[in-house]
């Protein structure tokens, strides 16, 4: 978690400021330019069209619209997305937002298709309850859909690739529906893929059309632009470290 808040803006931004301004006295230059660097490349990372120009790479699959065809090896999955933890409203951990966010598609999806539906997820941090058993308390309780599997070991979307894999090639299921961020969904498509499974990716979230609620003149920053390019960043790092390390 430091290295990603140390490597992602806006810590980068912060940390090479720093430098820069402890540069000043004996490196002027360089000290000024570092400075100028940061904050132009926030500035930059803070604005709309960058922001969506980040995306467009990552945000690739279109909404899956179509019918999805009736087969019998085919399941649902959803990895985790993050959790909310000592939620005071809800007395201990629970999902967090884009947790949340992907099993209500992942319930929308179960009622148009009948599939059975495989949610992963662990314990990275050792946090206590796995990612996975709160996913299945939500959809129960939230959406009525009770999960038919559940990975709970899994650490990151390698991991969630691999586990799941394994558990539904036991059960003869080689098809998946993906259900994940829409920019999250190319690192997760290789990922599984990569686990021997077909993939029908089922994007939902999709941060490049939110950016479009902008009302905001283009050149003026914003949180949620600087939000989206934190988001692309860190998947474009995220897929080249799984090209190098899976």
């Amino acid at each position: 978690m430091l290295v990603k808040a140390l490597v992602l803006p806006p810590g980068f931004q912060i940390v090479l400021a720093l430098v820069g301004l402890m540069l000043l006295l004996r490196y002027r230059r360089t000290g000024i330019a570092l400075v100028a660097l940061s904050l132009v490349s926030l500035y930059l990372f803070s604005i709309v069209p960058v922001a969506r120009a980040l995306l467009m790479g990552l945000e690739i699959h279109p909404p899956l619209h179509d019918e999805i065809p009736a087969d019998v090896n085919q399941a649902i999955v959803v990895p985790g997305g993050g959790r909310y933890t000592d939620a005071p409203e809800y007395r201990g951990d629970t999902v967090g937002v884009h947790t949340l966010e992907r099993l209500r598609y992942a319930a929308v999806l179960r009622e148009r298709t009948g599939l059975p539906i495989l949610v992963s997820g662990g314990s990275p941090a050792a946090e206590g309850i796995p990612e996975a058993t709160l996913m299945s308390r939500v959809l129960e309780q939230s959406f009525a859909v009770q999960p038919d599997w559940t990975e709970t070991s899994s650490r990151n979307t390698a991991e969630n690739a691999e586990y799941s894999a394994r558990i539904l090639q036991e059960e003869d299921i080689n098809g998946i529906v993906l259900v994940t961020h829409a920019s999250h969904m190319r690192r997760a498509v290789w990922a599984f893929e990569k686990a021997g499974l077909e993939v029908i990716p089922a994007p939902t979230s999709y941060a490049y059309y939110k950016l479009n609620d902008q009302r905001l003149p283009w050149f003026v920053p914003s949180m949620d632009a600087l939000n989206g390019s934190h988001r692309a960043l860190y998947e474009y790092f995220g897929i080249w470290w799984y090209r190098l390390r899976y």
